[in-house]
């Protein structure tokens, strides 16, 4: 249930609407009652000879699709490990 003025004490019925969970927290963005997302992505460069493989936009991302854990990958790109599978990482915001 949305209140559409984001008053959730005036229930007058034309003040309110039907909604799932996703459109309730979308409309309490929309009206400003909601920050936005807070969690940031941090893209990270696969490297290999010196020479950028590929930019992934998240840790998660580079871990999919290299089959290497987000946290061997983090070491890496933080520097507390040279290396994770084979590659060097780096963050690359």
């Amino acid at each position: 249930m949305n209140y559409i003025d984001g008053n959730n004490t005036n229930n007058v019925a034309t003040n309110l609407e039907w909604s799932n969970h996703a459109e309730n927290n979308q409309h309490a963005y929309e009206i400003g009652m909601r920050k936005g997302p807070t969690k940031k992505f941090r893209k990270v460069a696969k490297i290999k000879n010196d020479q950028t493989v590929k930019i992934y936009k998240s840790l998660a991302e580079a871990s999919r699709e290299n089959n290497i854990s987000d946290s061997s990958i983090r070491r890496a790109s933080t520097g507390a490990t040279k290396t994770a599978g084979n590659f060097q990482w780096i963050f690359a915001d």
